[in-house]
């Protein structure tokens, strides 16, 4: 029986206020299952509610009352004694409420930092490690590929494109592909790569305007650019832009960076409900086309120094750019879903390093010229 005085008492049932017939503020099924008070309080209780009201109607006997208790909660340990309030009680409608006060800051779930932010720490340290440096141009990039990988991914391509094209090549003996191979062989020594690899210059009859490399020294020309080039510096100029991707070595950062592509993909895919299709699209258009337009515009850069060192005139390149404008004009407001900068883009940034590439001409060529015909008179 004590036990079940103490529950009443815990429950404000035994005050005298209560016994009297009193009124309690809520009626007694929102009094059974009201929040028990704390066992230090069983003594001495005190009686929930607000100041009299109407009036509520006790138990018949406490057979009735046990029976009520037993239904509503089963109490296997005593109750937890209640936290302190924090602040003042506020009323509202007949309740007692405290202001509960913020815990504290903020903690991230464990699976949120085991699931989102290891991956995110390891792959930065996998990228910091394979830091690497463009040559000429000095820019900072992700490399992750070895230089023996992009040889052996090139190998497939180059058979299928001698395949391919078996038919269309022209001779060795043939004076374009002399003409080819002469300027082609000047720009891969002014790169210091001449005895790097075995440097292949294949010329392609087919009207398409199009030079392109793979690794390993494998540049293809094709004859429908010949109308643009007009000479042999303008020659040197496109050459000159195909090694300056092998020199520093394009193909292995695009595949580098295919990996920054994917770890991006995995994690937008697994914190995200956004379709595939759109995902790819804003992959595309945010990451992997400005990607490509910045090696384009290295490219161009690196080729300029390049020519200039091989003695020929560096600013033929602004004339292939403005024949190349004047055969297939390019938006400069759609260059941004284009592999390649516009051609107005191209000149106006060709024009920047234009001093940079005359001093190097001058240093390497006109002084090497003077040098040799004082030696010879001197003879």
């Amino acid at each position: 029986m004590m036990p079940l005085l103490a529950v009443f008492a815990a429950r404000g049932l035994a005050t005298p206020a209560y016994q009297a017939g009193r009124c309690c503020g809520p009626s007694l099924r929102r009094l059974w299952t009201a929040p028990l008070r704390s066992p230090s309080h069983l003594h001495a209780p005190t009686p929930i509610g607000v100041p009299p009201g109407r009036g509520c109607r006790p138990p018949s006997s406490p057979a009735t009352a046990a029976t009520a208790v037993l239904l509503r909660r089963h109490y296997s340990r005593l109750p937890v004694p209640r936290p302190r309030p924090t602040s003042r009680p506020l009323a509202h409608k007949g309740y007692v409420y405290f202001k509960q006060h913020d815990a504290g800051p903020r903690h991230y779930p464990r699976q949120f930092v085991l699931f989102f932010g290891m991956p995110l720490i390891a792959f930065g340290l996998y990228y910091v490690w394979h830091l690497d440096t463009v040559p000429i141009s000095g820019r900072r990039r992700f490399l992750a590929v070895s230089e023996a990988t992009e040889l052996r991914l090139a190998q497939s391509t180059y058979r299928q494109l001698m395949s391919t094209y078996k038919d269309q090549m022209l001779p060795a003996n043939h004076p374009v592909s002399q003409l080819v191979r002469r300027v082609g062989s000047r720009i891969a020594q002014s790169a210091g790569m001449s005895e790097a690899f075995e440097w292949e210059f294949v010329v392609i009859d087919d009207p398409s305007v199009n030079c392109f490399v793979i690794p390993g020294g494998k540049v293809f020309l094709f004859t429908g650019i010949l109308p643009i080039l007009r000479d042999e510096d303008g020659m040197a100029v496109v050459l000159g832009h195909e090694v300056a991707h092998q020199k520093a070595r394009h193909t292995g950062e695009k595949l580098s960076f295919a990996q920054v592509v994917l770890f991006v993909q995995l994690l937008v895919s697994a914190y995200t409900d956004l379709p595939l299709g759109l995902q790819s699209l804003v992959y595309k258009l945010v990451l992997e086309l400005p990607f490509s337009r910045k090696c384009e515009t290295e490219a161009d850069y690196i080729g300029l120094i390049l020519t200039a060192g091989a003695c020929y005139n560096p600013a033929a390149a602004i004339g292939v750019w403005q024949r190349m404008e004047e055969i297939g004009p390019s938006s400069t407001k759609l260059s941004y879903v284009s592999t390649h900068p516009s051609n107005v883009d191209r000149i106006a940034e060709i024009n920047t390093h234009m001093a940079e590439a005359e001093r190097v001409r001058q240093e390497r060529c006109v002084s090497r010229t003077r040098e040799f015909w004082a030696a010879s008179q001197r003879q």
